[in-house]
Protein backbone atom coordinates (compact mmCIF):
# COMPACT_ATOMS: atom_id res chain seq x y z
CA UNK A 1 0.00 0.00 0.00
CA UNK A 2 1.45 3.41 -0.95
CA UNK A 3 2.21 5.96 1.72
CA UNK A 4 -0.21 8.91 1.89
CA UNK A 5 1.23 12.39 1.72
CA UNK A 6 -0.59 15.69 2.14
CA UNK A 7 1.04 18.52 0.15
CA UNK A 8 -0.04 21.93 1.47
CA UNK A 9 0.73 25.14 -0.41
CA UNK A 10 -1.39 28.07 -1.57
CA UNK A 11 0.48 28.07 -4.92
CA UNK A 12 -1.51 25.75 -7.20
CA UNK A 13 1.31 25.30 -9.73
CA UNK A 14 3.72 24.21 -6.99
CA UNK A 15 1.12 21.82 -5.54
CA UNK A 16 0.60 20.28 -8.97
CA UNK A 17 4.35 19.87 -9.53
CA UNK A 18 4.85 18.32 -6.09
CA UNK A 19 1.87 16.00 -6.57
CA UNK A 20 3.14 14.78 -9.94
CA UNK A 21 6.66 14.16 -8.64
CA UNK A 22 5.38 12.21 -5.65
CA UNK A 23 2.75 10.24 -7.58
CA UNK A 24 5.38 9.13 -10.09
CA UNK A 25 7.35 7.78 -7.11
CA UNK A 26 4.33 5.71 -6.03
CA UNK A 27 2.91 7.85 -3.22
CA UNK A 28 -0.78 8.55 -2.70
CA UNK A 29 -1.19 12.33 -2.64
CA UNK A 30 -3.73 14.68 -1.12
CA UNK A 31 -3.52 18.41 -1.78
CA UNK A 32 -4.60 21.44 0.22
CA UNK A 33 -4.33 25.09 -0.67
CA UNK A 34 -4.80 26.34 2.88
CA UNK A 35 -4.19 25.35 6.48
CA UNK A 36 -7.81 24.74 7.50
CA UNK A 37 -8.37 22.58 4.42
CA UNK A 38 -5.25 20.59 5.41
CA UNK A 39 -6.63 20.02 8.91
CA UNK A 40 -9.91 18.72 7.46
CA UNK A 41 -8.01 16.27 5.23
CA UNK A 42 -5.88 14.98 8.12
CA UNK A 43 -9.03 14.42 10.19
CA UNK A 44 -10.82 12.54 7.41
CA UNK A 45 -8.00 10.49 5.83
CA UNK A 46 -5.04 8.39 6.91
CA UNK A 47 -2.06 10.63 6.23
CA UNK A 48 1.51 9.45 6.86
CA UNK A 49 3.34 12.69 6.07
CA UNK A 50 2.48 16.37 5.64
CA UNK A 51 4.58 18.72 3.52
CA UNK A 52 3.50 22.22 4.58
CA UNK A 53 4.41 25.61 3.19
CA UNK A 54 5.37 28.01 5.97
CA UNK A 55 3.77 31.07 4.34
CA UNK A 56 0.04 30.72 3.70
CA UNK A 57 -2.77 33.27 3.95
CA UNK A 58 -5.32 31.71 6.33
CA UNK A 59 -3.02 29.89 8.75
CA UNK A 60 0.75 30.05 8.54
CA UNK A 61 2.82 26.89 8.45
CA UNK A 62 3.98 27.19 12.06
CA UNK A 63 0.35 27.33 13.27
CA UNK A 64 -0.62 24.41 11.05
CA UNK A 65 2.32 22.31 12.22
CA UNK A 66 1.61 23.04 15.89
CA UNK A 67 -2.06 22.14 15.45
CA UNK A 68 -1.15 18.92 13.62
CA UNK A 69 1.38 17.92 16.27
CA UNK A 70 -1.11 18.63 19.07
CA UNK A 71 -3.89 16.59 17.45
CA UNK A 72 -1.82 13.88 15.69
CA UNK A 73 1.54 13.59 17.54
CA UNK A 74 3.00 10.70 15.49
CA UNK A 75 2.35 12.52 12.19
CA UNK A 76 5.57 13.37 10.34
CA UNK A 77 5.89 16.90 8.96
CA UNK A 78 8.22 18.54 6.45
CA UNK A 79 8.28 22.35 6.56
CA UNK A 80 8.66 23.96 3.15
CA UNK A 81 9.78 27.52 2.49
CA UNK A 82 11.87 29.70 0.23
CA UNK A 83 13.64 31.01 3.33
CA UNK A 84 14.26 29.52 6.77
CA UNK A 85 15.40 32.07 9.31
CA UNK A 86 13.40 31.67 12.51
CA UNK A 87 14.25 28.42 14.30
CA UNK A 88 11.19 28.72 16.56
CA UNK A 89 8.84 28.26 13.57
CA UNK A 90 10.54 24.91 12.93
CA UNK A 91 9.48 23.40 16.25
CA UNK A 92 7.90 20.00 15.72
CA UNK A 93 9.06 19.43 12.15
CA UNK A 94 10.90 16.31 11.07
CA UNK A 95 12.67 17.95 8.11
CA UNK A 96 12.80 21.08 5.96
CA UNK A 97 12.54 21.50 2.22
CA UNK A 98 13.75 24.67 0.52
CA UNK A 99 11.85 26.11 -2.42
CA UNK A 100 12.41 25.88 -5.28
CA UNK A 101 13.14 22.17 -4.99
CA UNK A 102 14.21 19.54 -7.48
CA UNK A 103 12.59 16.16 -8.00
CA UNK A 104 15.66 14.55 -6.39
CA UNK A 105 15.57 16.87 -3.35
CA UNK A 106 11.86 16.27 -2.77
CA UNK A 107 12.06 12.49 -3.02
CA UNK A 108 15.20 12.26 -0.92
CA UNK A 109 13.73 14.28 1.96
CA UNK A 110 10.38 12.46 1.78
CA UNK A 111 12.02 9.02 1.79
CA UNK A 112 14.35 9.90 4.68
CA UNK A 113 11.53 11.40 6.71
CA UNK A 114 9.17 8.47 6.20
CA UNK A 115 11.90 5.97 7.04
CA UNK A 116 12.84 7.90 10.17
CA UNK A 117 16.35 8.85 9.02
CA UNK A 118 17.48 12.41 9.59
CA UNK A 119 17.63 14.32 6.30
Amino acid sequence: MPRSILFVDDNEALRNAGRLMLELAGYSIFEAGAGYQALDLVRSHEIDLVIADMDMPDMNGAELIQTLKDSHPPLKVIAMSDWFGDNETLSGVNATLSKPFSHTDLLSIVEKTISGDSP
